[in-house]
């Protein structure tokens, strides 16, 4: 069992917090890093602690809890103490692995990014063709946005609670997401299924079909479903990007996915 000890808590008082046993120096990340402990995360939310698989499993316990909150009842009014009441810690804990509660507000945030960083290389595994690959990527954009309903509303509502160097992290890890739909854009265009056009502009509008239908899930939920929103909204894109030979592409796409059936999902929740 841990013991404890005392530390400063970042706001120039102590608390009483858990001992690790076998501390660890920090060693060099993957470029993925996990959720809550990457290297760019770590050069922004500072932590007493320093074995990163502890780091990452207490900031997912408090993070993912905080997000039901800050969506209930707004991330102004919800306090640390109510966090660390509803996720079954102490406040001091919690500042242990951030600094304050902006700290956990862009930890939360984050964290939608990170997981379409995942999902979409993830769903793109093992196809080749350019047109397959965009729309595998469209799909688990909108699956995740459509599991993660809430941080997405979240991100909308709170992100302009973050200051410049959070809100500046936030916006570059969304355009590397970008660029993996813009590198199958590109390569759609190269291998002359698209036609020649705007491709970030394109990229961007792909982009906000997936958040529309968490912003506006109160009524789209009530005219269909998650499978039909992509299909129509994938034909709508396709009528946009689409020449004739990438039409001969695209119906063999519906075809195939039509005979063999929809492949397994990747995990879509915040990871």
């Amino acid at each position: 069992m841990a013991g404890r000890k005392k530390v400063t808590n970042g706001r120039g008082g102590t608390v009483t917090t858990e001992a690790e046993p076998n501390r660890q120096v920090p060693v060099a990340e993957s470029e993925d890093g996990g959720s809550f402990n990457g290297p760019r995360v770590a050069g922004l939310v500072k932590s007493q602690v320093e074995n990163l698989a502890r780091i990452n499993k207490r900031r997912s316990q408090f993070v993912r809890t905080a997000i039901e909150l800050f969506s209930r009842n707004g991330y102004h009014a919800t306090t640390v103490k109510e966090i660390a009441e509803a996720a079954g810690v102490s406040p001091g804990l919690i500042y242990q692995y951030v600094t304050d509660k902006e700290d956990i507000l862009f930890l939360a945030l984050q964290l939608i990014v990170h997981t379409n960083k995942l999902a979409i290389p993830a769903a793109m595994e093992g196809l080749s063709d350019p047109v397959d690959r965009f729309i595998a990527a469209f799909e688990a954009y909108c699956r995740v946005f459509d599991a993660n309903r809430s941080a997405c509303l979240l991100t909308y509502r709170e992100s302009k609670s973050l200051h410049r160097h959070h809100l500046d992290a936030i916006k570059s890890m969304e355009q590397e997401t970008n660029k993996i739909i813009f590198d199958c854009v590109t390569d759609c265009i190269r291998e002359g299924y698209f036609r020649d056009l705007n491709v970030e502009l394109f990229v961007y509008q792909t982009i906000m079909v997936a958040h529309t239908w968490a912003l506006k899930h109160w009524k789209l939920g009530k005219i269909t479903d998650i499978d039909k929103y992509i299909s129509f909204n994938a034909d709508g894109l396709m009528n946009i990007a689409l020449t004739r030979e990438g039409w001969s592409r695209y119906l063999d796409h519906i075809r195939t996915k039509t005979a063999v059936g929809e492949p397994k999902s990747a995990s879509l929740e915040l990871r």
